[in-house]
């Protein structure tokens, strides 16, 4: 009995943390992170998905103790008391089912697909059929933020033939996986662990980690933690843990480009985009 009850008292008595947000974060390594984590330390990390936009504006309320983004935060009430936590490298890509043909996309024909000049596969080399483009919900998630201010310079550009516009990039990627009329950006450090779904290459370029780690592809991008101001001493201790050399081999291990690797990658970034679009901490 008293065995039991101290048992249980070790178990109430264990200390916890939320993780919420981006999709592309949490299937690329945070869980692997968490589970390195937990057995270090006493203290247990929730993870949970729903997007870039709840990760920032969760961490920035307190409603979650660390947020998950591929976008940085914006200069609006609900997203200013954050800080960003860079702590991995990504790259946009476009996806489609395995079963689609079609292998690579030049950036001219991303432009008539989602503006509505291309609308079948064949101008693709693919199938004649009709082109499904998949969009997240609204203009605020990590991948649609980027994408446009990345490839259109413009965070307002509208998607008009987006018929279908899933909440998660883990949805999209699901969605795509069983339709080869699907196209939709992800995330590679996310998208190249479906089995069920492959990337474009992009004007020649395929999004392999060595061509995402030297810049060779073009549209990377950071991958960040997100907690506020001062963060308590656990989820500071988790962002350490993912800082730290042990938590760069994890991320790195997940064919995710690290920090180490992807050194160069910021000016580059600021090169192509400008670095208005980084966190501040890495302008």
């Amino acid at each position: 009995m008293i065995f039991l009850l101290i048992a249980s008292g070790a178990l109430s008595a264990a200390k916890s943390i939320v993780w919420v947000g981006c999709g592309v974060t949490q299937n690329a390594f945070t869980r692997e992170l968490a589970d390195a984590f937990e057995k270090e330390s006493d203290i247990r990390v929730i993870v949970r998905g729903q997007g870039a936009l709840k990760g920032i504006r969760d961490a920035a309320s307190g409603r979650a103790d660390i947020g998950g983004t591929c976008r940085l935060s914006l200069d609006i009430d609900k997203e200013k008391n954050v800080q960003l936590h860079h702590v991995a490298w990504d790259a946009i890509v476009f996806i489609v089912s395995k079963d689609n043909p079609v292998n690579e996309i030049t950036s001219e024909q991303v432009r008539g697909i989602i503006d509505g000049t291309i609308s079948n596969w064949k101008a693709l080399g693919g199938k004649d059929q009709d082109i499904i483009f998949f969009s997240r919900h609204g203009n605020l998630s990590g991948v649609g933020h980027m994408f446009r201010v990345m490839f259109y310079q413009d965070a307002n550009k509208e998607f008009p033939r987006a018929i279908n516009k899933p909440r998660s990039s883990g949805l999209i990627e699901k969605l795509v996986a069983v339709n080869d009329k699907a196209l939709a950006l992800s995330g590679a450090a996310s998208a190249h662990k479906r089995s069920s779904i492959k990337m474009l290459a992009l004007d020649g370029v395929y999004p392999t980690k060595e061509n995402i780690q030297s810049g060779k592809y073009y549209l990377v991008r950071p991958l960040y933690f997100a907690t506020g101001k001062t963060p308590a001493e656990e989820s500071q201790r988790f962002v350490d843990f993912a800082l730290s050399e042990k938590g760069q081999k994890i991320i790195a291990a997940e064919e995710v480009v690290n920090l180490s690797e992807g050194a160069h990658l910021l000016d580059v970034f600021k090169e192509r985009f400008g670095k208005e679009y980084l966190a501040p901490s890495l302008q």
